[in-house]
């Protein structure tokens, strides 16, 4: 009797462990996302981040929107208007479905060396940070239109230099560095440190007084010398290289 009272226990216990094993084998599964973790753990972005909300995982977010240069004006770690605009924008230009939510496929492709910058990453403004906009604030400083930090962020003092330069040399006056603004301050400096190499040719000196270089585009490049023509003054008037030559001679 003790042994069939041991028995009909012991299959009560397998009935009961095969029964609920399975149910909490799933449900562990189902709240872990599948792979055996909760999500908390395996992806901070699993629950999507949208309009309205705030704390670290927003702030993480646009800094890397404004790395990629689709965010200027914003609320650190508060996921307001703009931030939803720019978000919709690297959605767009990625490929993505274009909802202003971020969700884990958006986040994992964000956070890649394969996520595309802004349509606008060269077109240097207002809030946009980089090594080429410190290299801007040299250039500018050294045609004496910046005085501030040479740092990597293009802020208001920036912003008025360009305008300045835009407005001394005849160009829309939008303070917006375009690639167009960059190669006339690169002219600039050239034709203010000019090369003092020179050629003489039938009573003519040739100047060169600058280089300027021009990119078409697929890597093309176009290189323009710039020069001045003076006469030799070691020349008689109308006389060539070679009537000077003889003239000596005899």
């Amino acid at each position: 009797m003790k042994t069939l009272r041991k028995g009909l226990s012991l299959a009560f216990v397998l009935a009961l462990l095969l029964g609920v094993l399975p149910f909490a084998v799933f449900n562990a599964s189902a709240e872990s996302g599948g792979d055996g973790a909760p999500d908390s753990e395996a992806d901070p972005y699993i629950i999507e981040l949208a309009k309205g909300a705030t704390g670290e995982a927003v702030a993480n977010l646009q800094e890397r929107l404004v790395s990629l240069r689709y965010l200027q004006d914003y609320t650190l770690g508060i996921f307001d208007d703009n931030t939803e605009q720019a978000l919709k924008e690297f959605q767009s230009v990625n490929g993505r479905s274009v909802t202003g939510v971020l969700s884990r496929g958006d986040k994992k492709l964000l956070f890649s060396d394969n996520a595309l910058c802004s349509r606008e990453a060269d077109n240097l403004r207002l809030g946009f940070t980089g090594t080429d906009v410190s290299v801007l604030k040299m250039k500018l400083a050294k045609l004496g239109y910046y005085k501030g930090e040479i740092n990597e962020l293009y802020d208001l003092d920036t912003e008025e230099a360009v305008k300045a330069f835009e407005s001394d040399n005849g160009l829309s006056v939008t303070g917006v560095a375009t690639l167009g603004v960059r190669y006339a301050v690169d002219a600039k400096i050239n034709d203010v440190n000019y090369i003092t190499a020179t050629a003489v040719s039938n009573g003519n000196i040739w100047i060169i007084t600058g280089i300027a270089v021009v990119v078409i585009g697929g890597g093309v490049a176009v290189v323009f010398v710039i020069y001045k023509k003076k006469k030799n003054p070691a020349l008689a008037e109308g006389e060539t290289t070679e009537e000077k030559t003889e003239n000596q001679e005899n």
